[in-house]
């Protein structure tokens, strides 16, 4: 038994979603630390028509 979801539960194994998600935030954090571009945005942009 790996016991709950958590991070702080070292036994419980990632998904490869989740290892993915992972290194795209450190990717992230890199570029910032860099003085990268702005980010992309993660979701798209509502319309103003409502």
């Amino acid at each position: 038994m790996s016991g709950p979801h958590c991070g702080n539960n070292p036994r419980f194994e990632l998904t490869d979603a989740d290892r993915q998600a992972v290194e795209d935030f450190k990717a992230y954090l890199q570029r910032r630390a860099a003085g990268g571009p702005p980010e992309r945005e993660l979701r798209p942009a509502e319309d103003d028509e409502g």
